[in-house]
């Protein structure tokens, strides 16, 4: 039972470390990507609210790879009980909680019409928000990875590669997910009822003789056609 109980925790912990470990590089990768499409176009990488903050949760990042690369390089078969270490476990902390900062400072409320409250506020920034994608995903990776207790190790291969492929499809869900939310606007209408519709349509007039009402479009608002109706245009 105690062997068990020790293998079931070893596999907690890789499962733990590289879907951290494939967060951070799925993160990394995302902001490259954000670099090559939005840069060309002259937008601006950065966050919301937090400007260019959000390069230093990309540094951490590299760093923290940078470390485990360099942990398994140095003693690629050491056992679960060699690999823990609370200053790397308290390291992760650390920087896990700077980049979950720096997400807190970078996050707008008008980013999503859920948070900004009001149609009106809400804007959508798609640079804007794939930048935050980046922050929050590193921060969970390196939560993850201090959760996990100890440094993952590489080999083998076959246990360590699919929670790290996990971690990169999971980043690219998240990136889908909160730019689709980014992008949601609901918009207001009301539906008449059955009895309100005339049974033959009323006629589109075809000159004008006056102008009984005007109207304008409201404000950020493009008006595309004027249609027929069942009470006229």
């Amino acid at each position: 039972m105690k062997s068990a109980a020790r293998s079931d925790e070893w596999t907690l912990a890789t499962v733990l470390g590289w879907t951290g470990a494939g967060l951070i590089a799925g993160g990394i990768l995302l902001a490259g990507v954000n670099i090559v499409r939005f840069s060309p176009r002259g937008e601006p990488l950065t966050t919301p609210q937090g400007g260019g903050l959000w390069w230093i949760t990309l540094g951490l990042g590299l760093v923290v790879l940078g470390v485990v690369l360099q942990c398994n390089g140095r003693d690629p078969d050491a056992g679960p009980a060699k690999r823990r270490s609370w200053g790397y476990t308290a390291f992760l902390l650390v920087t896990g909680a700077l980049c979950l900062a720096v997400a807190c400072v970078g996050f707008s409320p008008d980013l999503f019409v859920v948070t900004a409250g009001s149609d009106r506020v809400h804007r959508a920034d798609s640079p804007g928000t794939s930048t935050l994608v980046v922050t929050l995903v590193i921060a969970l990776g390196m939560v993850l990875m201090a959760a996990a207790g100890s440094w993952p190790r590489l080999q083998p291969q076959s246990r360590s590669m699919p929670p790290a492929v996990g971690g990169l499809a999971l980043v690219l869900v998240i990136e889908l997910g909160l730019r689709a939310a980014g992008l949601y606007q609901a918009t207001e209408h009301t539906v008449a009822g059955a009895d309100a519709f005339p049974d033959v349509p009323v006629p589109v007039p075809t000159d004008v003789a006056e102008a009984g009402w005007t109207w304008e479009p409201p404000a950020d608002t493009d008006l595309v056609a004027v249609e027929p109706g069942a009470f006229g245009p």
